[in-house]
């Protein structure tokens, strides 16, 4: 359903590769449709914002501003990504070469270059991104040193959540007509992103919308 693992080469946590961050911001560049949004990133994001005093009170806030919906399984099935800026397509957030919300910034970039995932066992897994191979200088750095701090054990939770209810709910998505598909939009955009509240914990919240949301496909479904 996503293309997160083109390009990319698993790794055992013991490996290591060159790596070190030299703020060109290259890797925030050229980046259409390539950050994704995950629930836990915009609540972590939103709160941020607000907190910092931006006019965001909610999830949905953040959304409208930043985020663009893609649809990425021919069920209805759709993501958020950052939305970007310029010609050379650069992450929204990207400002002289610096993120503007470095302190919240999505797994995905948080992680850079390395990609932390779930087996089938829910067990974390790691890659490595190999689209831009030039990157790869500097000091070493050991996989898993490196995602100890930046794959989080909440993320991993989430991502734990998505991965043990994702095949229920495509399976009943199919079984909806496309001429539903505004129903859909709204139904998961409420309960995968913007039914939050910021200043309650996370995981909570989501395991209880992702069995609100399939309870509500499915009540469409028949």
């Amino acid at each position: 359903m996503n293309n997160e693992f083109k390009n990319t080469k698993k790794l055992k946590p013991k490996d290591e590769i060159g790596f070190q961050c030299t703020c060109c911001g290259d890797c925030c560049r050229n980046v259409n449709q390539i950050i994704p949004i995950e629930s836990i990133d915009a609540f972590r994001m939103a709160k941020y914002l607000r907190d910092k005093g931006e006019d965001i009170s909610s999830v949905e806030d953040f959304l409208l501003r930043y985020g663009e919906p893609v649809l990425i399984h021919e069920s209805g099935y759709f993501a958020f990504f950052l939305k970007t800026q310029g010609e050379d397509n650069a992450c929204v957030f990207l400002e002289n070469n610096r993120c503007k919300i470095h302190a919240a910034n999505p797994k995905a970039c948080r992680t850079y270059p390395f990609i932390g995932h779930l087996d089938k066992n829910l067990e974390p897994e790691f890659y490595v991104s190999m689209e831009r191979t030039d990157h790869f200088k500097g000091p070493r750095v050991k996989t898993k040193t490196w995602m100890k701090n930046r794959f989080t054990d909440e993320d991993q939770e989430a991502l734990r959540i998505d991965l043990q209810t994702i095949i229920g709910i495509v399976s009943v998505l199919k079984r909806i007509p496309k001429d539903k598909f505004n129903s859909i939009f709204s139904i998961l955009l409420r309960y995968k992103y913007v039914d939050f509240d910021l200043d309650k914990p996370f995981l909570d919240q989501y395991r209880k919308n992702n069995n609100l949301l399939l309870y509500e496909l499915v009540r469409i479904a028949e």
